[in-house]
This record gives structure tokens, sequence and C-alpha cells, in this order.
């Protein structure tokens, strides 16, 4: 993943905030050994350097959208849902 994430706002139908702010006020990650996300569910990824940022989990891979463009992580390490407001 090599996206700038720090001011990345976490999407959804409140605005939450900045993924950093969504990571901590909810710090339970799931570890993607252990659990994936439903197929088309929206969520907050970390990755082995740290990062967070959302993305959608589909067909066994993170994917995010940038325009018309489609980015997949390869370095996920867990996830979390994206936080209620």
């Amino acid at each position: 993943m090599n996206f700038k994430t720090d001011d990345r706002v976490v999407h959804d139908a409140h605005g939450v905030g900045t993924v950093q702010e969504a990571g901590q006020k909810h710090p339970e990650w799931i570890p993607v050994t252990k659990r994936l996300p439903k197929d088309g569910e929206q969520v907050l990824i970390k990755g082995h350097n740290g990062k967070m940022l959302t993305m959608f989990y589909c067909e066994k891979r993170f994917y995010l959208h940038i325009g018309e463009k489609d980015y997949c992580a390869d370095d996920v390490i867990a996830w979390q849902p994206l936080p209620e407001v």
C-alpha cells in the first residue's frame, strides 16, 4: 500500500473523520489469519507498515477505488469494521 493515509477520510454515511481517528476509537483489530470481512464490506485495514486505510473486501482481496482505477493491497495484516456514529 503506497497511499498517503494521514488525511484520508473514512467514508461512510456520517463522515466519521480520519482513518487514524477511527482506528483510535475502535482499537479491536481482527487478524486476517483469524477472520475476513463479508464480501462487499468496506472496512478499515492495517498493513505491515502500520498504515491504515479504508478498503472494500471483495473476492478474497482488499480493494480501493480511486477515480477509474482499482488498487489492491497485498500486505493487509488486520482489519476492523468502520465505526458506528
